[in-house]
C-alpha cells in the first residue's frame, strides 16, 4: 500500500492553501466555460436573450496568471525529477 505524507511545515501549508485556491479558480473558470458553450447553443437555437454585464478584468487576468504559474511550477518539478 502506498503512503501519502503531507508537508505540515508553515511553507507547505501556505503552498497547499495557494494551490487549493488556484484549483478552485480553475474549476470556476471551467464551469463558466461550459455554461458559455451551453449559452452559445441556446443563442443558435434563438432561445436566449443577451444582457451586457461588466467584468472585473484584473481579477480575470490574475486567475489566468495563477493557472499559468501553477502549470509552470509543475513542469519545473517534473524536469527536476527527470534530471535528479
Amino acid at each position: 500500500m502506498g503512503k501519502t505524507t503531507l508537508n505540515l511545515t508553515p511553507q507547505g501549508q501556505s503552498f497547499m492553501v495557494a494551490l487549493l485556491k488556484i484549483k478552485n479558480r480553475i474549476g470556476n473558470h471551467l464551469l463558466t466555460l461550459i455554461n458559455n458553450i451551453l449559452d452559445i447553443s441556446k443563442m443558435e437555437a434563438r432561445q436566449l436573450e443577451l444582457y451586457s454585464e461588466n467584468i472585473h478584468f484584473s481579477s480575470f487576468i490574475d486567475g489566468i496568471t495563477g493557472i499559468v504559474r501553477m502549470r509552470a511550477e509543475q513542469i519545473e518539478a517534473e524536469q527536476i525529477e527527470i534530471v535528479g
